[in-house]
C-alpha cells in the first residue's frame, strides 16, 4: 500500500501560493487529499503550512492568514533597518519572530510533536547551529517530527514552526530548550520530501522509497539569476556583493547567494527525488512573471502569485495530481514489519 504523502517547500510569502494550491486540489478531490494523506512535510514556510495542517487548520484559513496577516508576521525589528523596506537587515535580522508566534500560537497552542503522534507524519525542516550531543559538537540538519526520530516528544510545534522559518538576516534563530538555538531548514533542504521520506522508513512507516506516492508544492519559478553582462569583475564578488540588498530595479537579485542557495537547495532535491521516484512524486510549482520577495506582501505580489496559481490548476500537471490523489487510499498508522 502506497505511503501518501504532501510535501511543501520553503517561500516565506509565497506560502501563500502553497495554501491555494492545496485549497484547490483538495476541493478537486471532495476533501480527499487531506483526509488520506499519511505525511506532512515541510521547511520553513512549507512547515507553517504543515504544522497548521496537522493541528487542523484549513488551507483556506492559512490562505487567509497569508493575506491579511502578512504585515503582523514581518513585524520590523528596528526603524534603522526597515528604511531598506523589506529584504535582509544588514546589522540586525529584519523582522523579530513575536508577530509570527502571534499568528501560530492561537492555533497550535502548547502542543508538543508527542501530543499528535496520530494517524499523519509530521516532518518539519530546521538547522540546529550546534548539536552537543554529538562527540566533535557542529551544526546539523534536524528533521523535527511526531514519531520521536531525533527528536525529544517535549518539542512544541510553535517551536517547530518559528525554528524552521528563521530565514537568517530576516528573521532571529530560534531557542529550543534543552536543544540550542535553529535557523531556517531551508538552509539545507527547501524541499522536505526526501527528509521526510528517510523519517519514513526510519520510524518503520515504509519498507522503501517506492512505497511512496508524493505530491510536492514549490513556491514558485521566478527565472531569476545573474545575468552575466552584471558581472563587470568577478573579482569584485566578495561577501557584500553576494549579500547586499538591492534596489528592485536591480537585474542581481537581492542578497544573491541567499536566495541562490534557497532555490538550489529546493531544485536539487526535486531533481533527484524525480529521479528516484519517477512517476510516484508530482511537482506542483508556479510560474511567477515578476519575482515576489520573500517578504513581499503588497497588492501587486498577490496579484502576481494569484495569477501563477490560476495558470497552474488549469496544466496537466494539476489534473495529474487530482487523479493520484483520488487513487490514494489511507495507510494505517502502525509501523511496517
Amino acid at each position: 500500500m502506497a505511503f501518501n504523502v504532501l510535501s511543501c517547500d520553503g517561500g516565506g510569502i509565497r506560502g501563500y501560493m502553497t495554501a491555494r494550491i492545496i485549497e484547490a486540489l483538495n476541493s478537486k478531490t471532495s476533501g480527499k487529499l487531506l483526509s488520506e494523506v499519511d505525511g506532512l512535510f515541510g521547511t520553513s514556510t512549507g512547515g507553517l503550512v504543515s504544522v497548521g495542517l496537522a493541528v487542523g487548520v484549513t488551507p483556506e484559513t492559512l490562505r487567509q492568514i497569508y493575506r491579511d496577516q502578512a504585515g503582523t508576521i514581518f513585524t520590523p525589528n528596528s526603524i534603522f533597518d526597515d528604511s531598506l523596506e523589506g529584504g535582509p537587515g544588514i546589522f540586525e535580522c529584519q523582522y523579530v519572530a513575536t508577530g509570527l508566534y502571534d499568528v501560530m500560537h492561537p492555533h497550535t497552542q502548547d502542543k508538543t510533536f508527542g501530543e499528535i503522534f496520530g494517524d499523519k507524519l509530521l516532518c518539519v525542516n530546521t538547522a540546529q547551529l550546534q548539536d552537543t550531543a554529538l562527540p566533535h559538537p557542529r551544526w546539523q540538519p534536524r528533521t523535527l517530527n511526531n514519531r520521536g526520530i531525533e527528536t525529544p516528544w517535549t518539542v512544541k510545534l510553535i517551536d517547530a514552526a518559528l525554528a524552521t522559518s528563521a530565514a537568517p538576516t530576516y528573521f532571529p534563530p530560534h531557542l529550543i530548550d534543552g536543544l540550542g538555538y535553529f535557523a531556517d531548514g531551508g538552509t539545507f533542504a527547501n524541499n522536505p520530501l526526501l527528509n521526510g521520506i528517510e523519517v519514513a522508513r526510519r520510524a518503520n512507516l515504509i519498507k522503501d522509497i517506492a512505497q511512496v506516492g508524493a505530491i510536492s508544492i514549490g513556491t514558485g519559478i521566478d527565472q531569476t539569476g545573474i545575468p552575466a553582462a552584471d558581472v563587470p569583475s568577478a573579482l569584485d564578488w566578495g561577501a557584500l556583493a553576494w549579500m547586499r540588498p538591492r534596489e528592485a530595479s536591480s537585474a542581481i537579485p537581492s542578497t544573491a547567494l541567499l536566495n541562490m542557495s534557497l532555490a538550489l537547495s529546493a531544485d536539487n532535491i526535486s531533481t533527484l527525488a524525480a529521479g528516484l521516484m519517477g512517476n510516484n512524486v508530482i511537482r506542483l510549482d508556479p510560474v511567477l512573471d515578476t519575482p515576489v520577495p520573500l517578504d513581499g506582501y503588497t497588492t501587486s505580489d498577490f496579484t502576481v502569485m494569484d495569477n501563477a496559481v490560476d495558470a497552474l490548476i488549469t496544466t496537466q500537471a494539476f489534473d495529474d495530481a487530482v487523479n493520484a490523489v483520488l487513487a490514494w487510499q489511507k495507510t494505517p498508522m502502525e509501523t511496517s514489519e
